[in-house]
């Protein structure tokens, strides 16, 4: 167990030493390079025989790795009919297009002057209005232009803007976070906890039927701290850790118990754009429990008794799916569902009013920890 613990923590370090690197690193190339200067050309055009507008933009000389844009565009009226997250070709990093499908909505209701904003990496690269009059009108010009082109023809943009402050989606590529979690669930293992639970009337006569008590480890609060990095857009990687409790409070007196643990986790996620300006995303990894500890305190016949038993540190899986939903330009808030599996307890040390044990009730020996939370928190890009 020392030697997966010690491996699990190398991991955890080298993965920390590597995101930090390559955040210094990518912090230099922004400084160094504006991605603007690179574009050679980009133009729209309204294609009303497949129904639909067409921007398209292509780089200079040649680009080894993926570009992450954002389109917006505005109906006449200033509303956002459409806000879209896509990436350069998959087939050629140095081209990239995004694209409106003309609907019966917008040829019919929508007619008028248009805007397409185009953002990446916080900067935005692109502006473009065009006019949308009938299916007959097949001319759309750029704000920037000032004659007319072919399509073989080219419009260079080389002009760097800021974005405003209300831009819609945030590219979180080589982006630190911190997100704070609250989160309630369930075990799915039980333990016995104590005997009998029996009621007693004002005179102290028992009355109704004695219930066992029993408690879900695994279950219960959970609070975490989690720190972030977004490799790419739509890849990040989090490490976190927790707090871990279930209690049980029965109707009676003089008893109470709690099983407590301190989760360790890493996962990878990966997040998926919607038409929307929230993202769904699913991910997975490991989770590690530190220090687990079951405590109860109880009354047998007048003797106060309280015993508390330790237990290894079990190594499991989890995988988890949510919503993440802006507030503003730093702050979101999200809701996940998390599941963790191959959580196994194994006691260690047993102890009944501070003396120590040879054996543990048989309950208490080993059990299953596994778990299903839903969690929900506020995050904020540093």
């Amino acid at each position: 167990m020392k030697s997966i613990i010690n491996t699990i923590i190398f991991a955890f370090l080298f993965a920390i030493s590597i995101s930090s690197h390559s955040f210094a690193q990518s912090k230099t190339v922004n400084q160094e390079h504006k991605l603007a200067s690179a574009i050679d050309f980009t133009f729209i055009d309204t294609d009303y025989s497949s129904s639909e507008v067409i921007w398209r933009l292509k780089f200079k000389g040649f680009r080894w790795t993926p570009t992450n844009f954002i389109a917006n565009w505005f109906a006449p009226d200033g509303s956002v009919l459409l806000s879209k997250t896509f990436k350069t070709k998959w087939s050629n990093n140095n081209e990239a297009e995004a694209k409106l499908e003309l609907t019966d909505e917008i040829i019919n209701n929508k007619q008028g002057t248009w805007k397409l904003q185009v953002y990446s990496g916080g900067v935005l690269l692109d502006e473009k209005e065009f006019e949308i009059k009938s299916p007959a009108d097949t001319q759309v010009r750029s704000k920037q232009q000032e004659e007319s082109v072919d399509a073989a023809e080219t419009i260079k943009t080389t002009e760097t803007k800021k974005v405003p402050e209300t831009k819609i989606v945030r590219d979180t590529a080589q982006t630190f976070y911190i997100k704070g979690i609250l989160g309630a669930g369930g075990g799915f293992d039980k333990i016995y906890m104590y005997a009998v639970s029996q009621k007693y009337d004002f005179l102290g006569a028992p009355i109704g039927k004695s219930e066992k008590i029993f408690l879900r480890p695994g279950g219960g609060l959970n609070i975490e701290g989690v720190v972030g990095y977004g490799i790419t857009s739509d890849v990040k990687v989090e490490a976190g850790i927790g707090y871990n409790s279930a209690s049980w409070s029965p109707d009676i007196e003089k008893g109470e118990g709690n099983f407590r643990s301190f989760p360790l986790r890493i996962s990878v996620i990966k997040d998926f754009a919607t038409k929307t300006t929230m993202k769904f995303y699913v991910g997975g990894g490991i989770s590690m429990y530190l220090a687990p500890e079951l405590y109860r305190k109880a009354e047998f016949e007048g003797n106060k008794i309280k015993n508390t038993v330790t237990y290894s540190t079990p190594v499991g899986i989890n995988v988890l799916t949510g919503m993440d939903i802006p507030i503003g330009e730093k702050y979101f808030m999200f809701g996940e569902l998390r599941y963790t599996g191959g959580i196994t307890y194994e006691w260690e040390e047993h102890t009944q009013n501070g003396i120590e044990c040879d054996g543990v009730f048989p309950d208490w020996d080993d059990f299953d920890g596994n778990n299903l939370f839903f969690n929900f928190g506020i995050g904020i890009y540093l």
